[in-house]
C-alpha cells in the first residue's frame, strides 16, 4: 500500500536512499529540499519504510518521479490551476489520466561524465547580469514556445536561485545565451551541474554560436561538477545533434505535460 506524506527531516535519509537510485532525475528535487524549501513542497510515496516516488511541486510547475504505482497518490497533492508537469515517460499515462493537457512534449534527459567533454568554444563570452533580465526573457521568448512563460521576473528569480547566465554580445545586443546551475547537495552523492536555456537568435543561428556557449559553460562547471545535465525536446534534433558531438549521452526519455 502507498502512503503519500510531506517530506521531513525524519525521512531525509530515506529520501537519498531513494535520490541515490537515480540521482540525475532525482537530485533537483533533494537541492530544492535542502535550499529552496520557502519555494517547493515536497511530497514522498512509502511503501513500508520504503520511499518510492516523490513530487516536487512550486511556482506553476511540478516534477514527478518513482514507480507507477505512486503516481496517483502524489499528483493529489497538486492544487495547481494552470501549470507545467515533468515526469519519466512511463508515467505521463497516470498524469493525463488525472488532468486533461492543453500540450505535451517529449523531452530527452541527457547527461556527460567529467572527462568526456568535447569543447569547442571559439566566440567570445561574456557574463550576464540581472541587469540584463529584460534582454534575456526577449531572446528566449522569441527563439522558442517553450519559453513563452519567461518573464523578466523569472529571470531574476532564477539569478536568485543560484543559476548564473553567459552569452554572446555583438553590437550593444545579447545574441546568444545560456544558463547553468551547480548542484552540490550531499557528501555521498555527486555533484551535478543543470545546464538550461540555450538560445540563439534567429539571425545568428548556424555561427557556432551555441557550441561555444555551452562550451563555455561546461568548461566552468567540470571544476566543480562531476556531471552534467540537460533537457532538450526530442523533435529538436539539431540541438539534440549538437549535444551529441560535445558528449552528452540520452539518460532518460521524459514527459513534459502543460496543463
Amino acid at each position: 500500500m502507498i502512503h503519500v506524506v510531506e517530506l521531513n527531516e525524519d525521512l531525509e535519509g530515506r529520501f537519498i536512499d531513494y535520490v541515490r537510485r537515480d540521482v540525475f532525475i532525482n537530485l533537483p528535487t533533494l537541492y530544492a529540499w535542502r535550499f529552496e524549501r520557502s519555494r517547493f513542497k515536497i511530497y514522498i510515496a512509502l511503501r513500508g519504510h520504503e520511499v518510492v516516488g516523490a513530487i516536487r511541486i512550486g511556482g506553476a510547475g511540478a516534477s514527478l518521479t518513482g514507480v507507477k504505482e505512486s503516481a496517483e497518490a502524489l499528483i493529489e497533492k497538486i492544487r495547481l490551476k494552470n501549470f507545467r508537469l515533468l515526469c519519466p515517460e512511463d508515467l505521463s499515462e497516470e498524469v493525463l489520466k488525472r488532468f486533461s493537457p492543453r500540450k505535451v512534449v517529449k523531452i530527452l534527459l541527457m547527461v556527460l561524465s567529467k572527462g568526456e567533454e568535447k569543447l569547442y568554444g571559439s566566440r567570445e563570452v561574456v557574463d550576464l547580469e540581472p541587469s540584463d533580465a529584460s534582454e534575456i526573457s526577449e531572446l528566449l521568448r522569441r527563439s522558442s514556445d517553450w519559453w513563452s512563460d519567461y518573464t523578466d521576473d523569472k529571470i531574476l528569480e532564477m539569478f536568485r536561485r543560484g543559476f548564473s547566465w553567459i552569452g554572446i554580445v555583438r553590437g550593444s545586443r545579447i545574441c546568444s545565451i545560456g544558463s547553468f546551475r551547480i548542484m552540490r547537495v550531499d557528501p555521498s552523492l555527486p555533484t551535478i551541474a543543470h545546464i538550461a536555456n540555450i538560445a540563439t537568435d534567429s539571425r545568428y543561428r548556424g555561427r557556432g554560436f551555441a557550441t561555444s556557449i555551452i562550451s563555455e559553460m561546461l568548461a566552468r562547471c567540470f571544476k566543480e561538477a562531476d556531471y552534467a545535465i540537460l533537457y532538450v525536446e526530442a523533435e529538436n534534433e539539431p540541438a539534440i545533434r549538437l549535444y551529441q558531438k560535445i558528449g552528452f549521452k540520452l539518460h532518460r526519455e521524459m514527459t513534459f505535460i502543460t496543463v
